[in-house]
């Protein structure tokens, strides 16, 4: 008989926690809606570090004339090699040219074989120079890549610089967003606490209960990951 009596009770019992919670489901929810119109982050903070005020200027110069050099010097190794191929075809016509004069006059009177001369020279000339304007274009190359560097390191400097300035920002942001989900939760919990000391015996407690189980749950899943800032900080 006795366990047939307590069948009734633990069936009560556990009818109770149910309607706990559903209350407190109801009341997550509908807390929801008020936490979702707090801020919930700060990712709204932005990283703006102060650059110097030219290094924008000096970073798009340095652009602009990087792609102008990759331009001449494409168009200075097509140049080079149209000339060492020109001289090339040119070297070997003269020498052909040169075998069958042999047989026929002395080159050192001949007026053609010098003019032939001139022209491969010349030739080779023009080779030359598109190689040595290679040559510069890849020393301003250089120049301009340590320019591009300088520029880096300056700001990144600038940017290691202002880090502490973001980092406050952000803590002062996190801090603010803290504060307003204390000033949710803090007093569920006090009300929590109340109802937990002087209501359990009340014919309301089910409902007591569910309210004490939505401020939990307000507690440690709205307001404790805001806790770990503290460790950061």
């Amino acid at each position: 008989m006795k366990k047939g009596n307590r069948l009734p009770e633990r069936l009560y019992a556990l009818a109770m926690w149910g309607v706990s919670a559903l209350f407190a489901v109801f009341l997550v929810g509908l807390g929801g809606l008020v936490i979702d119109d707090l801020p919930r982050s700060a990712d709204r903070v932005v990283f703006a570090p102060v650059y110097p005020a030219d290094l924008q200027k000096r970073a798009e110069k340095v652009r602009e004339e990087r792609g102008a050099l990759d331009a001449d010097r494409e168009l200075a190794k097509i140049r080079l090699e149209a000339a060492r191929s020109a001289s090339s075809n040119a070297k070997d016509s003269f020498q052909a040219w040169v075998e069958a004069r042999r047989a026929t006059t002395d080159p050192r009177h001949d007026t053609e074989l010098l003019a032939r001369t001139q022209t491969l020279e010349q030739l080779q000339g023009v080779a030359h120079d598109a190689e040595r304007q290679i040559e510069d274009l890849d020393r301003r190359q250089l120049d301009n890549d340590h320019a591009r560097d300088a520029l880096e390191e300056a700001r990144q400097a600038a940017d290691e610089a202002y880090k502490p300035v973001y980092e406050r920002l952000v803590f002062k942001a996190q801090l603010h967003v803290f504060l307003l989900r204390l000033a949710f939760t803090l007093p569920l919990l006090l009300v929590s606490t109340w109802l937990v000391l002087r209501q359990r015996q009340s014919a309301y407690w089910p409902l007591y209960r569910g309210f004490v189980l939505a401020s939990l749950y307000a507690f440690f899943v709205e307001l404790v990951p805001y806790l770990q800032l503290w460790r950061v900080y």
